[in-house]
């Protein structure tokens, strides 16, 4: 499905809701196509933690699988850059915890994650040539271990 049917699918979604939209603008962001929505609504739709946003991605990318192949819903909701700013975070804290497990050659457990943060850690060091990345753990405690490539 293309980009302009998704930002439809989107404004539809969130219209019925009664949500108010500014504007839903495209971007790339870690290798997905997002799409921030720009609105006075941001609490509602983001909610504690962010815990309404993910449930907002997990409908709307259903949605949209079932007019499309499953591979061409590979897209993510912003709301006014809430998740840019978290990546933005999460990927600091990796790349300040990889240098500290290089300059003592061991390894560090980053906190648990969702699927997707750990994606986005894990593609952070896919060429590191000092940092290999593991997940660890299981359901809400899955987390990423960087370990010193030498210490393994």
């Amino acid at each position: 499905m293309d980009q302009e049917k998704i930002q439809q699918y989107i404004q539809t979604f969130l219209e019925k809701m009664g949500i108010t939209i500014e504007s839903i603008e495209p971007v790339s962001v870690a290798a997905h196509q997002m799409f921030n929505i720009h609105t006075p609504d941001s609490k509602r739709l983001i909610g504690p933690q962010g815990e309404h946003l993910r449930s907002l991605n997990y409908i709307l990318r259903r949605m949209v699988e079932r007019q499309s192949e499953p591979k061409e819903n590979r897209f993510m909701i912003d709301v006014n850059g809430y998740q840019h700013t978290h990546i933005q975070e999460l990927e600091q804290k990796a790349t300040l915890l990889a240098d500290r497990v290089r300059t003592f050659k061991s390894s560090a457990d980053m906190v648990p994650m969702n699927p997707y943060e750990r994606m986005i850690v894990h593609a952070m060091f896919t060429d590191d040539p000092d940092i290999v990345t593991e997940s660890e753990g299981a359901g809400k405690s899955r987390h990423i271990v960087l370990r010193y490539k030498d210490s393994q």
